[in-house]
């Protein structure tokens, strides 16, 4: 019972001290969400476009990327803000389609899509799965660019056919199998990598400054009224 009393009275302490609630709880807690919300987004990268609203085939490219599993795109005004959410982390990668983008494919005109990322990270991944979507629409474009020559149709009319049939290729399929025990389980949240390392950070901090409070029950001589009683060193 004693030593529940002498915890009750640290605890008192504790709370007396208000600079306390805010190293306990507050800062580990809010460096967990910022954590969290920062490094911690289910493990999608994200992928930056500009120039999805030029026309149908912008539009098309922007919602083909948008359909890639475990990646996370969103459309950017401007390039400049582009490049700042690339150099800040905001997205891991960047894909600007260019103004006259829809004309020169219409017109059979290769056009170079602009691709940026940071030379570290999953950068040269995503580049892969970008050239890999821009190809498939490439696919289509030309399908439809040879009907318009070989039938002199309307390249909009070709497209159209064109894309209704592109479920009907044939398609490599490639299964994913994990083998042993995975680093990171699929049950994984969004905190739990940041709650778990503050966790082990504050336990260090709170046992370090509880060294202050140590030699501060010293010097208001809590320690010897406590001993002056039947109390032993071990309690």
């Amino acid at each position: 019972m004693k030593a529940l009393s002498i915890a009750g009275v640290n605890i008192k302490r504790l709370w007396r001290d208000r600079s306390n609630l805010f190293f306990v709880f507050i800062l580990p807690i809010g460096l967990i969400i910022i954590i969290g919300s920062i490094f911690g987004g289910g493990n999608q990268p994200r992928i930056g476009v500009v120039g999805s609203d030029g026309g149908p085939l912008a539009s098309d490219l922007f919602e083909r990327l948008s359909a890639v599993d475990g990646v996370v795109v969103s459309a950017f005004e401007t390039e400049g803000e582009l490049l700042l959410a690339v150099e800040r982390g905001g997205s891991q990668a960047g894909v600007v389609i260019p103004v006259d983008y829809d004309e020169l494919l219409r017109s059979g005109i290769p056009v170079q899509v602009g691709f940026v990322a940071r030379p570290d990270g999953v950068g040269a991944q995503l580049r892969s799965t970008i050239t890999l979507v821009t190809s498939e629409q490439s696919q289509v474009v030309r399908s439809a660019l040879f009907a318009v020559s070989e039938t002199g149709e309307g390249f909009d009319g070709a497209l159209t056919r064109a894309a209704a049939l592109e479920p009907r290729v044939a398609r490599i399929g490639i299964e994913l199998e994990a083998v042993g025990d995975a680093l990171f389980p699929s049950t994984l949240g969004q905190f739990d990598i940041g709650a778990s390392s503050e966790l082990i950070l504050f336990m260090f901090l709170t046992g370090l400054t509880g060294s202050a409070a140590l030699i501060q029950t010293r010097v208001y001589g809590i320690s010897k009224r406590m001993l002056s009683t039947p109390t032993r060193s071990s309690t």
